[in-house]
């Protein structure tokens, strides 16, 4: 069974894409309901080229309203061509207003719907917060706004977008108070002076989109006679997303009504027999997160969205594009291929140059980041393993400091048991001592008390050394007596 992949519903439509409401209608021409179902994921990173709307047949994608319709005339054999029975000029004609609708509708789709600050931020970003999962709901709105404003950057009508008209304060006058407006007050009276500016400029858009439409359509049912072509598709899908939505400024829709009623009448008689009348979103949505089945005209199918498998896609997405080896850059590869064919040789050298060289500084970048990750993560694990082993090694420590102090607890028992028998013996030592040494002074007196009964001196020639033996007198040989004589003579 083929997956149609698409933009979640909006506005009692379809889908809030024109391109994804104009192949619904294509498919739903051509195809019975047995044969496809339609899958309101909301996720361009499903297909290969990144956008919506999205085929699958297996593990076979196709993408765009063009890629997907010609894909089904090769599978079909041309049983599924609405275009079958149109002549030569037919289909030339039928080629060059398609061409003619996808640029110019879309242009008038993202002024009403994106480029309009007021519609964005009160009616489109609200769409898109219950289409997208957490956090793309932040992301995507603001990168599709910008996207819509680089496509009409050139329409002379960016005074819609109320950041791009910030007017200069005049200073005030000597003399008189300086008084600031309320936020109110000044975005109202900028609103409507954009508004007024900008009003002649979008009527001549509006014109230049649908005077050739009339012109074409005539009194005719369709643009092509009685049967609907691929024509009538892409006209409704992006006529409906001009007319149907309920804005807070819906200068679009009124101007369609006001000077275009035939191509109003047109678009409300086909839409039941295309897309349909009205669409659920809420019944939609909630069938596709596994809800009761919605009873449609259209093979509604479930879609499991999930936001890791979003986010995930999303990052490594974006992590090759900045490497240079996503599909996006695949894509914009073929773009600037298409245009270096049509450049100057020595522009394209130069031109070459220039990117070569900011491929290195990005890859230069990319492995600066990795590798402060890289070593920051490091170091996170060096200091979780630091910690574990001081935390490991403190525990020893812990556990010996216990077993020391309970040593020491039980070693203070002992010490204090021997410090008690330490001090019995000490006094039954010193009692001991005292008694030899009274015993020794008693003798030393005893010894001195007898010498001084021979030594006239007594106690005095102790003390002196009186009583001490004298050395027996030194005796001369002859021959030295006569020296001694002789010297004593000779001093004489």
């Amino acid at each position: 069974m083929l997956e149609l992949h698409i933009w979640g519903p909006a506005f009692g439509l379809p889908s809030i894409d024109a391109q994804c409401i104009a192949i619904i209608a294509y498919l739903n021409l051509t195809l019975s309901k047995d044969q496809w179902t339609v899958v309101a994921s909301s996720n361009p990173l499903l297909s290969p080229n990144r956008e919506l709307p999205a085929l699958r047949d297996d593990r076979t994608w196709a993408t765009g309203f063009r890629g997907i319709v010609e894909y089904l005339r090769k599978k079909t054999d041309g049983q599924a061509d609405l275009d079958s029975f149109l002549s030569p000029v037919e289909k030339a004609e039928c080629i060059a207003f398609s061409a003619f609708i996808e640029t110019h509708g879309q242009s008038l789709i993202d002024l009403s719907l994106y480029v309009s600050r007021k519609n964005f931020d009160s009616c489109t970003r609200s769409i898109y917060a219950t289409l997208l999962p957490f956090p793309m709901q932040y992301y995507m709105p603001v990168r599709l706004r910008s996207q819509a404003k680089d496509r009409t950057a050139g329409l002379g009508v960016t005074t819609l977008d109320i950041d791009a008209v910030e007017p200069t304060p005049k200073a005030p006058e000597a003399g008189t108070p300086h008084t600031t407006a309320p936020p109110e007050q000044k975005s109202t009276s900028i609103l409507s002076s954009t508004e007024v500016a900008a009003t002649f400029k979008l009527m001549d858009l509006v014109a230049d989109f649908l005077e050739p439409l009339k012109a074409r359509l005539g009194d005719e049912k369709h643009f092509f006679g009685d049967y609907p072509s691929s024509l009538d598709c892409l006209a409704v899908g992006y006529l409906a997303l001009c007319f149907y939505p309920e804005l807070p400024q819906a200068w679009l829709q009124n101007e369609m009504k006001k000077s275009f009623p035939r191509i109003c009448g047109y678009l409300n008689d086909l839409k039941p027999q295309l897309i349909g009348e009205f669409v659920d979103a809420k019944s939609i949505l909630t069938y596709t997160h596994g809800g009761e089945r919605v009873t449609s005209m259209l093979p509604w199918g479930v879609a499991e969205k999930g936001d890791l498998p979003w986010m995930s896609m999303f990052l490594v997405e974006k992590a090759l594009d900045v490497m240079g080896l996503g599909r996006n850059n695949e894509l914009r590869k073929q773009k600037i291929k298409e245009k270096e064919d049509a450049m100057d040789p020595m522009d394209l050298e130069r031109r070459r140059k220039a990117q070569a060289a900011a491929r290195r500084q990005r890859i230069k970048s990319v492995l600066t980041v990795a590798g402060g990750v890289a070593a920051f993560v490091g170091y996170c694990v060096w200091v979780l393993q630091t910690g574990s082993q001081h935390q490991a090694a403190g525990e020893d420590v812990g556990e010996s400091a216990r077993v020391v102090r309970e040593y020491i607890i039980v070693d203070d028992d002992g010490e204090e048991e021997e410090e008690e028998e330490e001090e019995e013996d000490e006094e039954e030592e010193d009692e001991e001592t005292r008694k030899a040494r009274e015993a020794e002074e008693l003798e030393i007196i005893e010894r001195m008390e007898g010498e001084n009964e021979k030594n006239a001196f007594g106690l005095a020639g102790a003390i002196l050394g009186l009583n001490n033996p004298r050395p027996p007198p030194q005796e001369f040989s002859p021959g030295e007596e006569e020296e001694i004589a002789e010297d004593i003579q000779e001093e004489e």
